[in-house]
């Protein structure tokens, strides 16, 4: 059977990657076509220890597909891997190997928790690759039949020549941040939390509808729960920073939501009331009689 170019260049493509990659990863890869769900590689950063040993330290992990560069940078089908996509707690990512350049952009699936969080699960989904940020501003992109696009943008590019190690360290712990945020709005995800993190600027971007209308009186409470149990933290150690003025304001609307008349019942939100009577009890208390007084 004759051999395929194309393939060839595909492999030459997943090799130069590999080669870039191990510059500032674990590398592990599928063993058999079995294993091989949706991603050529399974990558863990790390950092080496300040000592003479220079001890490498896991960091962020995350998965990638890598693709051979072209001039068209069609849309690529990630309708089979819908699933995957879906159930995947790592940052995922499109690598493009550029063979001419030997060099590795890397482009970020940001989106995907948004997208998943919004939409649910499309019928059919397709990656479009972005160079400018701003074309990705949309996020994702709906067209009829259920067929939705979602945008990866480049957040930056490897080369595979050699660089010098306090160079790699500032561009490794670059891009291990970012993956930090985008587990991070990963992680809301699972834990059913709708606030996800923008990953190039210090906003948060909301999501309501769909599967938030279930969870967001929980997240509520429980957000308010660890509110109160801080602010008992505060008043049984740390007294001076505890603010009663502050536990007042909130006991009000607690007392409106959980008191005898209220919305909702305190036994069924024991974690949130606890502190709250704690708080009541100690703060009702007759201050004690200074001897010395006059």
């Amino acid at each position: 059977m004759p051999h395929q170019m194309r393939f060839r260049e595909g492999w030459q493509a997943e090799n130069l990657a590999r080669f870039v990659l191990y510059k500032f990863c674990f590398v592990a890869q599928p063993a058999a076509v079995c294993d091989d769900l949706g991603s050529d590689f399974l990558c863990t950063i790390f950092c080496a220890e300040p000592s003479s040993s220079q001890s490498l330290v896991p960091r962020s992990s995350f998965a990638i597909q890598i693709k051979k560069k072209n001039k068209r940078n069609d849309p690529i089908d990630f309708t089979n891997k819908i699933p995957y996509l879906r159930s995947l707690e790592i940052p995922f990512f499109v690598g493009v190997a550029d063979l001419g350049r030997l060099s590795v952009s890397f482009y970020s699936g940001e989106y995907i928790p948004h997208l998943f969080s919004q939409r649910g699960e499309p019928s059919t989904l397709w990656i479009k690759l972005c160079d400018c940020r701003d074309d990705a501003s949309e996020r994702f992109l709906e067209r009829p039949n259920d067929d939705w696009t979602v945008y990866f943008p480049k957040i930056d590019e490897l080369p595979g020549c050699e660089m010098g190690p306090e160079v790699l360290r500032q561009w490794s712990d670059r891009f291990a941040s970012k993956c930090t945020r985008i587990q991070a709005n990963l992680s809301a995800k699972v834990r059913h939390e709708y606030s996800f993190l923008e990953l190039e600027r210090d906003e948060i971007y909301i999501f309501r509808g769909r599967d938030s209308l279930g969870h967001f009186e929980e997240n509520f409470v429980n957000r308010w729960a660890e509110f109160f149990w801080n602010l008992r933290y505060l008043y049984d150690n740390c007294r001076s920073h505890f603010r009663e003025d502050v536990f007042r304001a909130h006991e009000k609307l607690y007392d409106q939501l959980y008191g005898p008349a209220g919305l909702y019942r305190p036994e069924a939100s024991p974690h949130l009331s606890s502190p709250v009577d704690y708080l009541k009890a100690e703060l009702g208390k007759p201050s004690p009689v200074d001897p010395n007084a006059s």
